[in-house]
């Protein structure tokens, strides 16, 4: 029984009876015509003709009476306008307190009929097909009329199923199919389509012959996504509930109007299973991707990601498979599990993503080989297939290794960053858990999949325990981890761990300080710029960082300085800061190196000041007589001691206070220094001061106050 691809489904409880079948039937999608097989080594595969058929009003649903063998006593012939050799059933879900089973039967000429059919119905919740419900299609051989009826076994049922739409299926047997897919049979698929096995180590389980997409017929135009993987960590188990009356060389047109069905009638992106197996022991590839990889299939909901599964073609709830469907389930399951290091006999702990049975999220421990029931509300894989599995998981370990060494291995951590230690130990026991002895060999291969290779080799020791302590460096990257113990001639045969996940994070940034000695400074004047560059476990920088400015307005970041890392991972450099008024963003950049990752400093920001003319004014006097001279003196420079150019302005104001007024000028020496001698013809108080103005360079620069007295 199928479950849908990451969407939610829950299963509807059933029991038997009979009812009517409603009056009108509108016809669905035109017939396609039927294809012709060619007769070559690989055969173009016909198209599958499905015709949908509604019934018009609906289906009413009947409480349970009698047997499922019993004849609803007013069952009405349906032509379905076209010879069909599948019938499959899709409807709104019932609101419903018990669940519902739909009967078919059919006929070939209207008069005699088959034996009633019985399928659980099941909720399709499919993006896209939210509020459906299904039955997996039933094989019937060939027909072109039928009858269908609902029942409940519980009282409080909706009186009629709606929108109901009945899928004929025209996949006949095919010659060419056919012979196709039993020459395939004894050989490898993975060898006929060139699919590598995936399995390097030679003591592992052989692929078992696999019937290919190609050989059993797979119309390729239906697939509507490409593949999805996920590492298998388990597999399900399941019946398709079609009934076991087929031939064997009807088992690949059952095969193609599984995949027609689930694609075209239920909208899914291919078809539900990995594998099938029909019950003469032939094995077909299922949904498409790859035979030894993880590819995620709509088989368990909830449940699908990690996990493979497996269906044997038939109804087993009250017969078992056949010895040879069960041989072939055993050889495929040991072949799949081998090529994942997973143990038959074991567990695992999955992690639901939505069911009916458990909530999203919630973590579940199941067999390793478990059955489509222990997940979903369902009865699949039928009650003789489920109480077959535990032997069926004893007989998968026996071809997997009839005496292999019992591996162990456990991570330190599962997740490290970069240049930082994992430890990898574990355990090797032989039979009747006596120690192992020699070398045991780590392997890894990226956790996306692929060939496992040698990593590192760790010696037993007289307990069979070994430990390995590996400094990781490639990253971020995520890898897949197991031990690897050969065998040893002498009763054990080859064997891996379970595989373990390791995540090594991306490598860290540098830690790199910038301190400034200062936050402003005049033009002309120095910053030291200074700190240290740390690996984040602490390990001092090495080589040259760059010291980078940018305006403070923002921009591009340009290389400015450049200074070497000192044994410590210290570094210092002075700077003459001369473009001015401006403001800066500084900060360090040490580039990538080894495990580190380029780092940059937290931004400093630096203002950088025009200085001021450093004027000086001296008086010959500062009382003189009404008519007499005075000398006015001084200089003018820049704050580095440079002289200045130009002309100075004597300015004067009443010593009383008042605005300043243009007095004298003066011209500067080649040394900027000036004196004037001025007669004084008024009595009175004055201040007296230079000022020189500003310059791009300089802003304008005033001398201290002087006073002058003049008396009679």
């Amino acid at each position: 029984m199928v479950v849908l691809e990451a969407s939610a489904r829950r299963r509807i409880v059933c029991c038997a009876a009979s009812v009517l079948v409603g009056a009108a039937l509108g016809l669905g999608a035109v017939l396609a015509v039927p294809g012709t097989s060619q007769a070559a080594t690989a055969p173009k595969p016909a198209p599958v003709p499905l015709k949908t058929l509604r019934i018009s009003g609906g289906l009413p649903i009947a409480l349970q009476a009698g047997t499922l063998a019993r004849q609803s006593p007013a069952a009405v012939p349906v032509d379905a306008g076209m010879r069909f050799s599948m019938v499959g059933l899709v409807c709104d879900t019932p609101a419903l307190a018990g669940e519902v089973m739909i009967r078919l039967r059919t006929s070939s000429d209207g008069r005699s009929w088959s034996v009633w059919r019985a399928a659980a119905l099941e909720q399709n919740a499919e993006a896209g097909h939210s509020g459906e419900s299904y039955i997996e299609p039933l094989w019937i051989g060939s027909g072109r009329y039928l009858q269908v009826s609902a029942s409940v076994g519980a009282p409080r049922a909706r009186l009629r199923l709606t929108d109901v739409r009945v899928a004929a299926i025209a996949s006949v047997p095919d010659g060419s199919m056919g012979v196709a897919a039993e020459r395939a049979a004894p050989r490898s698929a993975a060898d006929a389509a060139g699919v590598s096995r995936g399995n390097s180590d030679p003591a592992g389980p052989a692929e078992p012959p696999i019937v290919s997409r190609e050989q059993w017929g797979a119309d390729e135009s239906l697939r509507k996504a490409s593949p999805s993987y996920a590492t298998v960590k388990m597999a399900f188990i399941h019946h398709t509930d079609t009934g076991n009356d087929y031939t064997r060389a009807d088992a690949p047109a059952l095969v193609r109007g599984i995949y027609a069905y689930h694609t075209q009638t239920l909208g899914w992106d291919d078809i539900g299973y990995n594998f099938l197996i029909d019950r003469y022991g032939t094995i077909y590839e299922g949904r498409s991707g790859g035979l030894s990889r993880g590819v995620i299939a709509a088989q368990a909901l909830g449940f699908n990601t990690g996990s493979t599964g497996i269906a044997l073609i038939g109804t087993f709830t009250g017969v078992a498979p056949p010895a040879a469907a069960l041989s072939s389930l055993e050889k495929l399951l040991a072949w799949k599990l081998s090529l994942c290091g997973l143990d038959p006999l074991g567990t695992v702990t999955m992690t639901c993503g939505m069911t009916e049975r458990f909530k999203a999220g919630a973590r579940v421990v199941l067999p390793v080989i478990a059955g489509h029931r222990d997940v979903n509300a369902t009865a699949c894989p039928g009650d003789a297939l489920y109480a077959l599995l535990p032997a069926i998981r004893r007989g998968v370990a026996a071809l997997i290794a009839p005496a292999a060494w019992a591996v162990k291995l456990t991570l330190s951590r599962s997740r490290v960053d970069a240049d930082h230690m994992v430890t990898c130990s574990g355990t090797v026991a032989g039979a009747a858990s006596a120690p192992g002895s020699g070398s045991v060999t780590l392997q890894r291969r990226r956790a996306a999949g692929g060939s496992w290779s040698d990593w590192r080799t760790a010696q037993l020791t007289g307990t069979g325990g070994y430990a390995v302590a590996v400094r990781m460096t490639s990253a971020p990257r995520d890898w897949q981890l197991r031990a690897r113990m050969p065998g040893d001639g002498a009763g054990h045969l080859t064997a891996c761990s379970p595989i373990v996940a390791l995540h090594v994070g991306a490598p860290a940034p540098w830690a790199v300080g910038l301190t400034l000695s200062r936050s402003r400074v005049d033009a002309d004047h120095t910053v030291s710029c200074s700190g240290e560059v740390h690996s984040v476990t602490g390990l001092p920088g090495s080589g040259q960082v760059t010291l980078q400015r940018r305006p403070a307005a923002g921009g591009d970041w340009s290389d400015w300085r450049t200074v070497t890392l000192n044994a410590s991972g210290a570094y210092a450099v002075t700077v003459k800061m001369r473009t001015a008024p401006r403001t800066w963003q500084l900060r360090t950049r040490m580039p990538a190196a080894g495990t580190n990752l380029t780092g940059c400093s937290t931004a400093r920001s630096l203002a950088v000041n025009l200085p001021a003319w450093r004027v000086t004014l001296g008086l010959s006097r500062t009382s003189a007589p009404l008519g007499s001279p005075v000398r006015f003196s001084g200089s003018v420079k820049t704050t580095s001691g440079c002289p200045g150019s130009g002309t100075l302005t004597l300015e004067r104001r009443p010593a009383s206070g008042g605005t300043w007024r243009t007095w004298r000028t003066v011209t500067l020496d080649t040394r900027g220094g000036y004196a004037i001698k001025v007669t004084m013809t008024n009595r009175s108080s004055w201040e007296v001061r230079g000022r020189m103005a500003g310059t791009a360079a300089n802003l304008t620069g005033l001398s201290a106050i002087k006073r002058l007295t003049i008396v009679l």
